[in-house]
């Protein structure tokens, strides 16, 4: 019988302070990831991005990014979509007792910046189509979750 591992989990670094660790399938594709960025210059294209969510659909930053570009070509809604997907997913990497507000994922921390991204991204899908009240809930969240706010989350 083969194990399945969490895509996400959250380990404790101390105090209130989280860190996401992905699995190893999620390293694989954080590879493939980073290897496209490389080759195009930090602009993959939307073509490019979907090859990889067809075999890593749970990958927070790719799905991100491709929501993102949606958004770019002006397909609001389905970029909503996939920001939602990847906020979804990190979400559910939450451990039951941690509290947004008092437990925090600093973005000193690399590998919580793609799930605080996603958070970001997802705040300005929700503005983009008139979920006003949606998008200031989720900028608090953001805003909760890393005080320093080096999304820049305050500024919407």
């Amino acid at each position: 019988m083969k194990l399945i591992e969490p895509h996400y989990r959250l380990e404790n670094c101390g105090g209130k302070e989280w860190r996401f660790q992905e699995s190893a399938e999620m390293q694989v594709a954080t590879e493939k990831f980073d290897t496209l960025l490389e080759k195009t210059f930090h602009s993959p294209s939307l073509a490019a991005l979907y090859k990889i969510l067809e075999k890593h659909p749970n990958h927070i930053d790719v799905l991100h990014h491709y929501a993102s570009l949606l958004q770019n070509e002006g397909k609001h809604i389905e970029g909503l979509a996939f920001s939602q997907m990847a906020v979804a997913i990190g979400t559910r990497a939450f451990p039951k007792h941690f509290v947004i507000g008092q437990d925090t994922l600093p973005t000193g921390f690399t590998a919580n910046r793609p799930f605080l991204r996603a958070l970001h991204g997802l705040m300005l899908a929700e503005r983009t189509v008139d979920l006003i009240e949606d998008a200031i809930a989720t900028g608090e969240m953001c805003l909760a979750l890393d005080h320093q706010d080096r999304m820049g989350a305050a500024r919407f």
